[in-house]
């Protein structure tokens, strides 16, 4: 997650540099790219809670599906003791 937040600023500084090269740098231009990146970074942010939800939910299914062997295990071992 750090290294797309890190590339998408690295193209945002890469536009920068770009329209300063060209020599027609506005406040229009340096407010396009900020906004950009503004952007970029909460996308970004979004995405990583996307992904923490997203280990979560997986984490609690494991561990629900560690209870369901537990007890399938625990069935088996009654069935075969009777």
């Amino acid at each position: 997650m750090k290294k797309s937040i890190s590339t998408t600023l690295k193209a945002g500084v890469a536009a920068l540099v770009l329209v300063a090269a060209s020599g027609c740098v506005s406040q229009k231009n340096l407010d396009e790219v900020k906004a950009t990146a503004d952007k970029a970074v909460q996308d970004a942010a979004a995405a990583k809670a996307a992904a923490d939800s997203a280990a979560s939910a997986a984490a609690s299914a494991r561990s629900a599906a560690d209870s369901a062997q537990s007890a399938a295990n625990q069935a088996m071992q009654a069935a075969q003791a009777s």
